[in-house]
């Protein structure tokens, strides 16, 4: 199915572009263009005004959607993804907060196996810490 979104103020290298559409087919941005003239076939998406920046790549969030990816489970790693894929994010880059190596040890285990799946929007996961400074640094255990 064909989706065009228009009345939106649309980001694009060139600058803002105040009338012009995207056009949508099976999740995949097919162009931005100049011309928001509705297309015969294509349901049409009123941004009604709003902001509009295809190809949007979060690159630091925390979770999403009622989950933490600090939970480190595939479950909330899904619905976070999820919830960001819903609000216009085409790819992420999960991010976790500084946690003891344990934890971010399995947080890469799920994200090797999402960034694995086709087309996933997946990139990599973003690491806050762990702090070098011992007095700073969060550990399970001893030695970690």
């Amino acid at each position: 199915m064909l989706t065009q979104i228009i009345n939106g103020k649309i980001f694009t290298p060139q600058g803002w572009l105040d009338e012009g559409s995207v056009l949508i087919r099976d999740n995949k941005i097919l162009e931005v263009t100049n011309c928001d003239l509705a297309l015969i076939g294509a349901k049409q998406v009123d941004a009604k005004g709003m902001y509009i920046v295809p190809g949007y790549v979060c690159m630091h969030a925390h979770g999403g959607g009622g989950h933490d990816f600090n939970e480190c489970t595939e479950e909330a790693f899904r619905a976070a993804i999820k919830a960001h894929q819903k609000h216009g994010a085409t790819s992420i880059f999960p991010t976790l907060s500084s946690s003891p190596f344990s934890e971010i040890r399995k947080a890469v285990t799920v994200c090797e196996t999402l960034m694995n799946e086709e087309d996933s929007p997946v990139l990599g996961l973003h690491v806050e810490g762990p702090y070098l400074n011992p007095k700073r640094q969060v550990s399970s255990s001893p030695g970690n």
